[in-house]
C-alpha cells in the first residue's frame, strides 16, 4: 500500500490519485464513445465536386437509397469510369478480394494457410490469360475496359471509410486494365460445381474448396429466368443463386449516355458487365454458367513449373493448353472454355444495344426480351426441352432464348421458364397454375406453398398401412403431417417431417417414416413441437473478413430458413448450402420498371455492413430515392 510519506514525495495525496484515476477512466470512456460514433454513426463523405484528368465531359453521380446510384454521362467510356468509381465506393473490399484471389496472392494477405488456392489459381493461369486477352481485345473495348479501372482506382484513392483495408492492415495494388478479365474467369471457374474436377487430384480438389470457402461463391448453376405474358406486357424475372456470402456480387445502377443509352440493371463486381439489365429497347438475364468437364487424357506431356509464394517455393507439375488443364496426378483432363484467351466483352458490351453475340468464356444461357415483344400462344412441351427443340416449339416470337440453358419450360400461355437446375421444374409448375394479373409479383415470387408436397403426401398417407400399435411419437409426427398447410415457413413442423421423409432411402413408406422420426429425435430432442422448420434448417452466411477478431460483429449470420426446392421462393437443401439470392423483376413492354430484391446493408457507413438489419431481403425499385450528388470533371484544356 502506498503511504501518504511516499506521496507527499512525489507532490502528490490520495485526492491527487482519485483525480487522475478518474482522468483516465474519462479519457478512456470518451475514446470507446468517439470509436463507437465513428464506426456506427459516421457516414464516408463522398466528393461534391472531383477533377479527373481521364475523362471526355463532365459526369454526375447520384448516390441512390439501398446502396444505389444513377450515372450521368456524355459517353460510355465516361459512363464506365462511373461504374467503376461507385463499384469502388460502395463494394471495394469485395473487389480487392475477387481480384487478389484471381491473381493468385492470397497468401501475401493471409499467409500459408492460403496456398493451396493460390496454387490452383497459378496452375489455371488467371493472370496470363488475362493479360494475353486483354493484347487481343479491340482497342474501343481496350479504352471501355481502361476507364471503368480508373473509376475504380480512382474510388480507392478518395475513399476515407473505416474499412476492411484499414482493419486487415491490407494496401490494394493499384488497378490495371487486365484484373478485370482475371475476375471474370475466376467468377467462370466458381460458376459450376467444383466437385466436377476433384478426380484431377487431391491438390487441385483442396485448393478448389478453399478458395470457395474463402470467397463464398458457390450454386451458381441453380439460377433461373423466366418470361410470361400479362395485361402490362411481359413480365420478366430472374433470381440468381450466388453462393454464402453476407456482402453483393452484384451493383444495381442506372446508366444514362447521352443520346445513346438509358439502362437500368446490375453489374459484376470487378467488371463492366451487366448480367441484367432493361433499356429504352430491350431486355435481358444471363445467368452466369461456365461448364467444365473431365475426359480421358490424350497426353502425356507435362511441364515442371516454379511457384514462389511469400514463406517458400514449389515446384509443381502440370499442362496446360488453350482448351485443356491436366496433372500427372490424373489419367483425366479438364476442359474448360476459360482457358483460351477468346473473350466475352464483345457480346457483353453488345447487350447494350441488342441481343448479343455469341459469348465463350461463359454458355450465355438466358433470356433476351425486345420492348416490342408480343408472347404468342405456345403448345406446352414437356418440361425439359432442349435448345435445339425450341424453333419448333415456339415459332414467330421476337424474344430470344441464349445459350444452351439445359431446361427449358414453356406454357400455352406465351410463358417461358429457362435455368441449368431441374428443380426449376418447381417453379415452371407454379407459373402453369397461376394468372400473374391478379396478384403483385412480390406476393407470388415469395410464396413458400409447395405444389408437389400438395399433390403427392395425401396419396402416401392415404395408402400406408402401419403395424400396431405405433408409437407416440410417429402418432404426433403424422398428426402433424395431416394438419399440414403444404407451406415451408419458419414455424412449419409438418414441412420438417415431410422433408425429412421424403430423404430417407425407404421414402414414402412406413419405415421410411419411423427412420425420418427417429433421425429428427436424436438431432433436436423427441419434443416433437421444437421440430420447426426454421431451428432444422437455417440460412448461414459469411463476412469474406480473414484476420482473426474477437468481435461478434464479424460472426456468420444464421437467419431462420423459409422455403423449399419445390417453392417459388428459394429455399430446401440447396438453399442450405447457397442462401443468397439477387432477383429482379419488370415489365418490359411499359416504362423502365426494374425492381429488386436482395439483402441490404450499410455500405457508407464503417462497419455499417456488419451492423445491418439481418434478417430478410429488401425490394426497391430503380432509381431509388436520392441522398447525395458528386460532379466529375475533365482538365480542362489551356
Amino acid at each position: 500500500m502506498v503511504n501518504g510519506s511516499v506521496l507527499h514525495q512525489f507532490g502528490m495525496n490520495s485526492t491527487n490519485l482519485t483525480s487522475y484515476a478518474l482522468l483516465g477512466a474519462l479519457v478512456l470512456l470518451l475514446g470507446m464513445i468517439g470509436i463507437w460514433h465513428i464506426a456506427y454513426n459516421w457516414e464516408s463523405r463522398l466528393p461534391e465536386n472531383m477533377v479527373v484528368e481521364t475523362l471526355d465531359a463532365d459526369i454526375e453521380i447520384r448516390w441512390n437509397a439501398y446502396n444505389t446510384a444513377e450515372i450521368r454521362a456524355q459517353s460510355l467510356s465516361d459512363g464506365l469510369f462511373g461504374l467503376g468509381y461507385v463499384q469502388g465506393q460502395l463494394n471495394g473490399w469485395t473487389i480487392a478480394l475477387w481480384r487478389q484471389a484471381a491473381l493468385g496472392k492470397l497468401t501475401d494477405w493471409y499467409g500459408s494457410e492460403m496456398v493451396e488456392a493460390d496454387r490452383l489459381v497459378r496452375q489455371l493461369g488467371f493472370s496470363d490469360i488475362a493479360q494475353r486477352s486483354l493484347v487481343e481485345l479491340n482497342e474501343d473495348h481496350v479504352a471501355l475496359m481502361k476507364a471503368f479501372g480508373q473509376g475504380i482506382e480512382h474510388a480507392w484513392n478518395e475513399s476515407d471509410q473505416m474499412h476492411e483495408f484499414f482493419l486487415q492492415d491490407i494496401q490494394p495494388d493499384p488497378w490495371e486494365t487486365w484484373h478485370s478479365l482475371a475476375i471474370e474467369l475466376l467468377i467462370a471457374w466458381l460458376s459450376s460445381p467444383v466437385n466436377v474436377i476433384c478426380d484431377l487430384g487431391h491438390s487441385i480438389c483442396s485448393g478448389a474448396h478453399l478458395l470457395q470457402s474463402v470467397l463464398h461463391i458457390s450454386g451458381l448453376e441453380h439460377s433461373s429466368a423466366w418470361v410470361m405474358s400479362s395485361t402490362r406486357g411481359p413480365l420478366f424475372y430472374q433470381r440468381h443463386v450466388l453462393g454464402r456470402s453476407v456482402l453483393p456480387a452484384y451493383q444495381e445502377v442506372t446508366l444514362d449516355v447521352a443520346n445513346d443509352l438509358h439502362l437500368q440493371g446490375a453489374s459484376l463486381l470487378g467488371t463492366p458487365y451487366f448480367i441484367s439489365g432493361i433499356t429504352n429497347t430491350h431486355g435481358w438475364a444471363i445467368l452466369l454458367n461456365s461448364p467444365k468437364s473431365l475426359k480421358a487424357s490424350h497426353s502425356d506431356s507435362t511441364t515442371m513449373y516454379r511457384l514462389n509464394f511469400p514463406d517458400r517455393e514449389e515446384l509443381v507439375t502440370y499442362w496446360r493448353t488453350d482448351s485443356t488443364f491436366s496433372t500427372p496426378e490424373s489419367e483425366l483432363e479438364l476442359y474448360w472454355n476459360g482457358f483460351s484467351t477468346d473473350r466475352d466483352s464483345i457480346a457483353w458490351f453488345s447487350l447494350f444495344h441488342h441481343e448479343p453475340t455469341s459469348f465463350e468464356i461463359w454458355r450465355g444461357d438466358g433470356i433476351f426480351v425486345p420492348k416490342d415483344t408480343s408472347l404468342f400462344s405456345l403448345g406446352a412441351p414437356e418440361f425439359g426441352a432442349t435448345p435445339r427443340q425450341i424453333p419448333r416449339l415456339i415459332p414467330q416470337t421476337s424474344w430470344s432464348i441464349l445459350g444452351m440453358p439445359e431446361w427449358i419450360h414453356t406454357n400455352s400461355r406465351g410463358g417461358l421458364l429457362v435455368s441449368n437446375d431441374s428443380l426449376a421444374m418447381h417453379a415452371a409448375t407454379f407459373l402453369d397454375s397461376i394468372d400473374i394479373d391478379l396478384f403483385d409479383p412480390l406476393v407470388w415470387i415469395t410464396n413458400t406453398h409447395s405444389i408437389s408436397a400438395s399433390m403427392t403426401l395425401p396419396p402416401i398417407l392415404d395408402s400406408l398401412e402401419f403395424p400396431e400399435p405405433l408409437s407416440e411419437k410417429v402418432l404426433i409426427a403424422l398428426s402433424y403431417l395431416r394438419n399440414w398447410n403444404h407451406r415451408f415457413e419458419e414455424q412449419s413442423i409438418g414441412a420438417t417431417i415431410y422433408n425429412e421423409w421424403m430423404n430417407v432411402e425407404e421414402t414414402k413408406s412406413v419405415t421410411g417414416l419411423y427412420k425420418a422420426v427417429d433421425d429428427l429425435s436424436v438431432r433436436f430432442g423427441t419434443d416433437v413441437s421444437q421440430w420447426r422448420w426454421e431451428r432444422v434448417y437455417a440460412d448461414t452466411t459469411y463476412f469474406t473478413y480473414r484476420k482473426p477478431t474477437d468481435s461478434k460483429i464479424l460472426a456468420p449470420l444464421i437467419s431462420p430458413m423459409i422455403g423449399h426446392e419445390s417453392t417459388m421462393i428459394w429455399g430446401g437443401h440447396p438453399a442450405v448450402h447457397s442462401p443468397v439470392t439477387w432477383e429482379s423483376w419488370a415489365w418490359i413492354a411499359q416504362d423502365n420498371s426494374f425492381f429488386v430484391r436482395r439483402r441490404d446493408l450499410n455500405l457508407r457507413q464503417p462497419l455499417g455492413r456488419y451492423i445491418s438489419d439481418r434478417r430478410g431481403n429488401a425490394v426497391f425499385q430503380l432509381p431509388t430515392s436520392h441522398l447525395k450528388s458528386s460532379s466529375f470533371t475533365p482538365i480542362e484544356d489551356d
